[in-house]
């Protein structure tokens, strides 16, 4: 039988009515065609901020997701197309990263998905890894992101992880690009090191992360290896 994508709509009119409908995941193993939108409006006054601190902004994002299964159990590819439109803003006051200085912007992603086995998974090319708009199934440590924006964080690289049992996993991830939240003006760019004088990525210099997790309905344990080499352990409720 001919398998048909799953297509599911998901407005979003107010985020705050029901954010857990963007975190829902795509499961991995099934066809599906995504869409889902959020509007958001920001108005305040934050003198943390600096001169930035008259904010506006009134944006709408539209995103969409497409998930192949796994093309004779071993691979597939996914993609995503993202766009944040200017629907208000105002000269004399900042969009505080809600768009690209005072415009509308956006971006794609691309990755071809390798099951190796069915307790492993391989992920390559570009791909989301923002826990709150679905990418990834647990707040896995140092990988996942939680973006506080319009668009999810989104990674360029390697990803992949093990299961051992059910609840016990190994992550890696090898990442040369990124987008994250405060990157609206800059779009994808260069992974590397951040210089706090001038506020620009100084050296071009791809990051590997690593991080064991163990989860229970109620908590999640984990043990990550951040890039300057210390391991450190976390629980989550």
């Amino acid at each position: 039988m001919k398998k048909f994508a799953k297509i599911a709509a998901i407005p979003i009119a107010v985020v705050a009515a029901c954010p857990s409908a963007l975190a829902l995941q795509i499961s991995d193993d099934e066809s599906a065609l995504r869409f889902r939108l959020k509007n958001e409006l920001r108005r305040a006054d934050k003198p943390s901020a600096g001169a930035g601190r008259n904010i506006y902004a009134w944006v709408q994002g539209g995103l969409i997701d497409f998930n192949s299964s796994y093309y004779s159990q071993r691979i597939g590819v996914e993609g995503s197309a993202y766009y944040v439109y200017k629907l208000g803003a105002r000269d004399n006051m900042s969009t505080r990263w809600y768009l690209d200085g005072h415009e509308s912007f956006g971006y794609v992603l691309g990755a071809i998905k390798i099951k190796p086995t069915e307790n492993s998974r391989l992920k390559i090319g570009r791909f989301g890894t923002d826990y709150s708009y679905g990418s990834l199934p647990w707040r896995i440590p140092l990988i996942a992101s939680s973006s506080q924006r319009t668009l999810p964080t989104a990674s360029e690289g390697a990803l992949g992880y093990l299961a051992l049992t059910p609840n016990v996993e190994f992550w890696a991830m090898w990442r040369t690009r990124v987008f994250q939240w405060t990157d609206s003006t800059t779009g994808i760019r260069n992974e590397g090191v951040y210089n706090s004088k001038t506020g620009q990525y100084d050296h071009h210099r791809p990051r590997a992360f690593f991080a064991a997790s163990c989860h229970r309905p109620r908590a999640f344990f984990a043990v990550k290896s951040p890039p300057a080499g210390t391991t450190r352990a976390a629980a989550i409720p």
